[in-house]
């Protein structure tokens, strides 16, 4: 599962699981050059960031406020727009992968591929 292997540790009650949607087609660099510059202080406190192509998975303490970090995403470029998705009854989609807190605090992942038909021609 890459890079959402990283996310195995233990997560307190006091975190919560966040996905960032960047609506927008401008590529890796530009993101990577916001990532290290505009977006550096806020990517820094957060628990968790990492990023695959346009889609932005974060872990936030709950003390974060998830709007003000929206804002400050948002406010980031003025031709970009994000969007958030946060966890609700301790479940999480994204991409492909379901995200799930569990008791202890630990994260569980699974597949949420859906079985596809091949047509033959």
């Amino acid at each position: 599962m890459g890079y959402l292997d990283q996310v195995t540790e233990k997560l307190d009650e006091s975190r919560n699981i966040g996905v960032c949607y960047i609506d927008f087609n401008e590529g890796d660099i530009f993101v990577a050059k916001l990532e290290r510059s505009t977006l550096s202080q806020a990517i820094g406190g957060l628990a968790h960031y990492s990023r695959y192509m346009d889609d932005i998975f974060c872990v936030t303490n709950r003390e974060h406020n998830i709007q003000q970090i929206l804002k400050l995403f948002n406010e980031a470029h003025p031709s970009l727009e994000f969007t958030v998705e946060v966890e609700a009854n301790n479940n999480l989609a994204f991409l492909d992968v379901a995200v799930s807190r569990k008791e202890d605090g630990s994260v569980r992942r699974h597949s949420q591929k859906e079985d596809m038909e091949w047509p033959i021609y």
